[in-house]
């Protein structure tokens, strides 16, 4: 059974990693823009390897470095916006955690009040689904065939 505390980790590192960051994308359109976007969205979805019920100080420290790599990553001019908008929701998100005692069970609830607003931001929903939606129509699994 999932306890309070661990339900914001696992949901944030599952939508850090299988959504918004791109993990597991081999290649692109022909775009040499977008190519790298894509190569460089595969490689943030190959690391950290950081089990979500693990040491929760580790899994924010893996998040934050996440993030960082991701800031790292030159959107297309098609997301670039929307693709900071995102970077800055998860930045706000993992930021309500600063300086919490993870440990703390009613410290952690009350930060992650804060962090899941920041994820419920219009803004920040409609940014993350273009993002999602480009991604979907310009990378692909397949590590040899650009999408058409």
């Amino acid at each position: 059974m999932i306890n309070r505390t661990q339900r914001p980790r696992r949901v944030f590192t599952s939508i850090v990693l299988s959504t918004v960051l791109v993990g597991g994308l081999a290649s692109c359109s022909s775009d040499a823009s977008i190519e790298k976007f894509c190569e460089e969205g595969s490689a943030l979805g190959e690391g950290p390897d950081v089990d979500a019920g693990s040491d929760p100080d580790a899994v924010m420290e893996a998040t934050r470095a996440v993030i960082d790599d991701a800031k790292k990553v030159e959107a297309p001019d098609e997301i670039k916006d929307d693709w900071k908008v995102t970077l800055d929701g998860f930045s706000e998100y993992v930021g309500a955690f600063d300086g919490v005692d993870l440990s703390d069970e009613e410290a952690t609830l009350k930060a992650s009040e804060t962090a899941f607003a920041a994820l419920e931001d219009p803004e920040f929903t409609a940014a993350t689904e273009r993002v999602s939606t480009f991604v979907d129509e310009n990378c692909t699994e397949e590590s040899a065939s650009p999408t058409e």
